[in-house]
């Protein structure tokens, strides 16, 4: 998340006021101390205009199957 906002250019004051969620929690999600919610990342990805899966470091792991990074979201 970190680097797609910084792509853009945007601080996380700025993220925080075009999602609607304070900067300390966004902080905490970006430091992988906190995990987001699906909402939370579907409004992160509309703001950076990225897929929801560039921001939660999807990956393809042996056997097809998707691992998580650090940075996920809670059900």
């Amino acid at each position: 998340m970190r680097a797609w906002r910084r792509h853009r250019r945007l601080t996380l004051d700025a993220l925080a006021e075009r999602t609607g969620v304070s900067k300390g929690c966004l902080s905490r999600i970006e430091n992988g101390r906190k995990p987001g919610t699906f909402d939370l990342f579907r409004r992160l990805a509309f703001v950076l205009d990225v897929a929801i899966d560039d921001l939660v470091g999807w990956e393809d792991a042996r056997g097809g199957q998707r691992a998580r990074r650090r940075t996920s979201f809670a059900p």
